[in-house]
């Protein structure tokens, strides 16, 4: 049966809930569901408070009795003086007990007092009285149908097809529509004949300290290479001594090569062994030679102001050669 005022139905198991809480004495408070905001905040009222001292601290649970074994944790913040309330919950904690026990609006909540730290939830379901007999008469009538006669539907005739004229046979090999226009009988001119274009064999490239990171070897390969004039930073004796990779040669063939790998240098007096690193800040990136850099120099003589050119020769080895008017010698 439902209630004249709020159309809701009244359950008799909410009321024996209630009656058996009052006749025995049980501290509790109800939560009749009825917005949005007792789904997502629980509000302890002073009343409750007054009576059961709850809650004795802030950290709190909430337990059911259908789930035992589950608890659910609830933290709250006091309310200023001057409220009905004494206490509220924060955080999405009680949305979590809401979401898992799939309460809705409509639903009856009963908090009693299990201990100053845990409080035991009853839940009573029930929806309103509108929906409920909504529901049971399309049980019994099923869908309600329309007794107006329908329309009989338009017919629409298929679209004719067109068919396409018979195609003359010529001498050419694509096929042509019959038509009947005339011909016309001058002479067509002959289509002009093009020549093909001989393709243009680049010239050598001459190595410059602004060229490209490519030049041709004596086997006529494009090899990978390119120029550096040596500076004092990159002659300082011991660690700090280190020479910095141009940026167009790491940008044209990747900073992965240099990533923590050992290079093979054959210089024009000795070899030595190099070990290249990349340092990248929030501007710029750098590849360097940095360990035996310096070990390097020295065993070859090299100082400041010479132009060294890197010719690579191998995955991790490249020729360093110094640049001389017009050429590139070793000296």
């Amino acid at each position: 049966m439902a209630d004249p005022k709020s159309g809701e139905i009244v359950n008799e198991g909410e009321n024996s809930i209630i009656r058996e809480l009052n006749e025995c004495n049980v501290v509790y408070f109800a939560v009749d569901v009825l917005s949005v905001v007792d789904l997502h905040r629980l509000e302890i009222p002073k009343a409750f408070t007054a009576r059961s001292g709850w809650p004795g601290v802030l950290d709190v649970l909430l337990v059911i009795s259908s789930k035992a074994e589950k608890e659910w944790p609830l933290q709250l913040k006091r309310v200023e003086p001057g409220s009905k309330l004494s206490a509220i919950s924060i955080g999405d904690c009680y949305r979590e007990f809401i979401t898992d026990n799939s309460i809705a609006i409509g639903d009856l909540l009963v908090f009693e007092v299990v201990d100053p730290q845990c409080l035991v939830v009853t839940i009573k379901r029930h929806r309103p009285a509108a929906a409920n007999q909504a529901l049971k008469v399309e049980d019994i009538a099923g869908p309600a149908t329309d007794p107006r006669p329908r329309p009989e539907p338009v017919k629409v005739a298929p679209p004719s097809l067109e068919i396409p004229a018979p195609l003359e046979a010529t001498g050419s090999s694509a096929p042509r529509r019959a038509s009947s226009a005339p011909r016309d009988p001058r002479p067509r001119p002959e289509p002009a004949k093009i020549a093909p274009k001989t393709p243009e064999i680049p010239a050598p490239l001459v190595a410059t300290a602004s060229s490209t990171p490519r030049r041709a070897s004596s086997n006529g390969l494009w090899v990978p290479q390119f120029c550096k004039t040596l500076r004092v930073s990159h002659t300082k004796p011991g660690k700090a001594s280190r020479l910095d990779i141009p940026t167009l040669y790491w940008r044209t063939y990747g900073t992965e090569q240099f990533e923590d790998h050992f290079f093979t240098l054959a210089g024009p007096i000795a070899e030595g062994v190099v070990k290249s690193v990349v340092h990248v800040t929030p501007k710029q990136t750098f590849c360097f030679f940095t360990c035996g850099w310096y070990h390097f120099c020295t065993r070859n003589k090299l100082k400041v102001g010479d132009t060294l050119l890197f010719a690579k020769t191998g995955p991790a080895s490249f020729e360093v050669s110094k640049k001389s008017p017009g050429k590139f010698l070793f000296v």
